[in-house]
């Protein structure tokens, strides 16, 4: 007797050979192509972040449903496929690490539990290294203030405005010329620089370490280290902020809160205070430098728990560690306090996650707030608020005569302040006024979204404009309304554009250290962008820190290597 297959076997049956011939081939297909679109597609270039983010997404999304189709509709064993996906996924998750860099692309790198055992990790070079140099003459650490300091983050008063000799023009006729360099332990540290003396944070290991350097030839001069290590996939490994010099004493905070107070010469500890008791960390971790004055050592904790409203921002004595006042109840951001003087009056900043805030400096009581928010609820403001000044007579007649005269104007600052952000912003300048009810703050102008976006770099100002790397491109505006005078729109890469990196100015030159961990020049001039030289110094692709420049010594370090190159004209 002749059997026929039911017309929904039959329909079943064809859907399960489409299932498990075709699918793989469709997801292959759609993931290659949303792949390429995202690749090539219009705004790629001006959004990079959200796009390597979707690129992520869609390759995860691809390989989860390729490992369901294999368990549910290829016919093999799922006591069997089950199992091996599993072991699959664990020992890789075991094994390696996924890391991202500033446009939030991912890259995989093995864990440096294993690393170690088989003498592969990078601190297994660094040891190595440190090992050569025991026993080599050390001279003693004098921190004798000299003119050309640079005694902590972004330079004496953290605006990345550097005083000092001439700097060559011309790298071919006279480049830099490169000091020392050697491998260092991880971290986003910058160097603060005293005399030729040197001063960083680094992970060593499961260590948080303070390290003084010399800086004419790198020798370790001494450590102090603490139990404790910050780790995370997109910031990485490893304390964020930079210490601060101040009349022969280090200040320094640890990612994980802890603030120390450390004899310069020896670097004995003098105090200690955890910063976030009753507290949480934010999700990159302490990040803001120390700000110094009087007998103030300034940190901004921020106030993450309602424990902490109240000690978003704390005073502690310089010389006893003792608290002695505190303000605030907004969450911390990733900037660093700074003392400036704005409409005739001392002001301590902070842009904080909420925004920007003016307090005062003797109190830390809020005189003024002005909200900026970021995509999402982390309140990434990074970059430092910059303070601009503006050349003006009081009216215009004086301005007549003092042309005829050719006298020179009168600097007045006007209580200007701009800020920028990445995620989803951009930059705004604002305007801090006295009034009869205290203080108000307005918003002259404001780029939008798409111009300025400083995500980890902080601005400067030269001759009416501001320069910054507007989400990793270097780019010109208006100090007057914000129009964009030039963008440098090379891709981010080696040799290319800059990316994620950092800026100071000196004279009339921007000094850039690239994500790529090259040294470039560039003209601060806005008719057009002039790029005067560029050298690679530093191995890796994540050079996040920012540089220091003393006495025309360029000294910079990522989590990989350190580095002094003389910059001056021969």
């Amino acid at each position: 007797m002749l059997h026929t297959q039911k017309p929904t076997g039959l329909f079943r049956s064809i859907f399960r050979r489409i299932f498990r011939v075709g699918i793989p081939q469709v997801v292959i297909v759609i993931a290659a192509f949303l792949y390429a679109a995202t690749t090539y597609s219009p705004g790629h270039d001006k959004e990079r972040q959200w796009f390597f983010l979707f690129r992520t997404i869609v390759v995860i999304m691809a390989l989860t449903l390729l490992g369901l189709w294999s368990v549910f509709f290829t016919g093999w064993n799922k006591r069997r496929t089950i199992p091996a996906i599993a072991l699959l996924i664990g020992v890789g998750w075991i094994l390696f690490r996924v890391e991202f860099d500033g446009d939030l692309r991912p890259s995989l790198h093995g864990r440096s539990w294993w690393l170690s055992r088989l003498g592969l990790a990078h601190e297994d070079d660094v040891d190595a290294h440190r090992q050569q140099t025991t026993g080599l003459p050390r001279r003693a650490v004098d921190l004798t203030p000299q003119s050309s300091d640079f005694p902590g983050y972004r330079g004496i008063d953290r605006t990345g405005v550097v005083d000092g000799p001439a700097l060559s023009r011309d790298w071919n006729a006279n480049p830099p010329r490169e000091l020392w360099k050697q491998p260092t332990y991880g971290g986003y540290s910058a160097f603060a620089a005293v005399n030729g003396f040197l001063f960083t944070m680094e992970q060593r290991r499961d260590q948080e370490a303070v390290v003084c350097y010399d800086g004419a030839n790198g020798n370790e001069l001494w450590v102090h280290e603490w139990p404790g290590r910050f780790d995370e996939s997109m910031g990485g490994v490893g304390p964020r902020s930079t210490p601060t010099v101040y009349d022969g004493d280090v200040f320094a905070l640890g990612a994980l809160g802890r603030l120390v107070c450390l004899e310069g010469a020896t670097g004995k500890p003098k105090w200690v205070t955890e910063t976030l008791e009753g507290n949480r960390n934010l999700r990159w971790a302490m990040s803001a430098s120390p700000l110094v004055y009087g007998d103030y050592v300034v940190v901004n904790p921020g106030s993450q728990s309602p424990q902490s409203a109240g000690h978003a921002l704390v005073a502690y004595d310089r010389r006893t560690g003792k608290k002695l006042v505190s303000s605030g109840k907004t969450q911390a951001g990733y900037s660093s306090p700074m003392l400036a003087r704005l409409a005739g009056e001392e002001h301590l900043l902070l842009f904080d996650g909420g925004g920007l805030a003016g307090y005062d400096p003797i109190t830390l009581q809020e005189r003024w707030r002005h909200p900026w928010r970021t995509q999402g609820s982390d309140g990434i403001n990074v970059a430092q608020p910059l303070v601009v000044e503006r050349e003006q007579w009081p009216n215009p007649l004086l301005g007549f005569i003092a042309g005829v005269a050719a006298l020179q104007p009168v600097v007045e600052r006007k209580g200007q302040v701009f800020i920028a952000s990445a995620y989803g912003r951009g930059g705004a300048m604002l305007q801090a006024e006295r009034t009869a009810d205290g203080w108000a703050v307005q918003e002259p102008w404001s780029t939008g979204r798409s111009v300025m976006r400083c995500k980890f770099a902080s601005p400067v100002a030269y001759d009416g404009h501001i320069y910054g790397l507007d989400d990793g491109s270097l780019q010109c505006i208006s100090m007057e309304d914000g129009t964009v005078k030039w963008t440098d729109k090379r891709d981010p890469a080696e040799g290319e554009g800059f990316g994620h990196g950092q800026i100071l100015l000196t004279g009339d030159l921007i000094v850039v250290l690239t994500q790529f961990g090259e040294i470039a020049i560039v003209e601060a001039r806005p008719d057009r962008f002039v790029e005067l030289g560029r050298r690679k110094i530093l191995k890796g692709s994540k050079t996040w820190n920012n540089p220091a420049l003393a006495d025309g010594i360029l000294y910079i370090r990522n989590h990989l290597e350190m580095a002094a190159v003389d910059l001056r004209v021969k």
